[in-house]
């Protein structure tokens, strides 16, 4: 090179995204969906299981709701419907009854899982790309684990995701003209 002349600066190309279907990104949603569920495997410490499982095998045993309070001391056998979550409670009842502690997990996994899968859809709907949406994902997953309990909130939090799915699908579907 000549003292008189400066070096150009090298031409800056535009890299597109990876495609959701490159060995690269499916790599990645597997370290991802592993991230999530080791982060949501820990122990069961919920005291409010051995209700729910309670309520879930007498409704299962009763084939109805129960009537009457049966699990606490100052209000048994006062009049009691079962909370409004009772499908949950009759779910966990069939989980434990098949599969016990591991039917337990199975469900905080397949249920944080779908939650997040279906979040990362919306986002994808929404405009993201590249891999950058499953690390911020992973690190939604690791607040959302404190709320993984056995709870009728990991069923929320499926519908939820579901409803923000939804609503950008239409919203898509609006803008492109459909």
């Amino acid at each position: 090179m000549s003292r008189g002349r400066k070096a150009r600066a090298p031409a800056r190309v535009a890299v597109p995204p990876l495609s959701p279907r490159h060995p690269a990104a499916l790599f990645a949603m597997g370290v991802a969906a592993s991230c999530a569920v080791v982060s949501v495997s820990y122990r069961l410490y919920d005291t409010d299981l051995w209700l729910l499982l309670g309520e879930g095998r007498a409704i299962t045993m009763l084939h109805g709701l129960t009537r009457a309070n049966l699990w606490t001391w100052p209000g048994y056998g006062t009049s009691d419907l079962t909370a409004p979550w009772w499908l949950f409670r009759v779910l966990v009842w069939a989980l434990w009854s098949a599969g016990g502690v591991v039917g337990l997990f199975a469900w905080r996994w397949l249920s944080t899982l779908a939650a997040f899968g279906i979040l990362l859809s919306a986002a994808r709907r929404l405009g993201a790309r590249g891999l950058l949406p499953l690390v911020t994902t992973t690190l939604c997953v690791l607040v959302y684990r404190l709320r993984s309990d056995l709870r009728p909130e990991t069923i929320s939090a499926i519908l939820f995701a579901s409803v923000l799915w939804l609503l950008e699908a239409d919203r898509a579907g609006a803008a492109s003209g459909g």
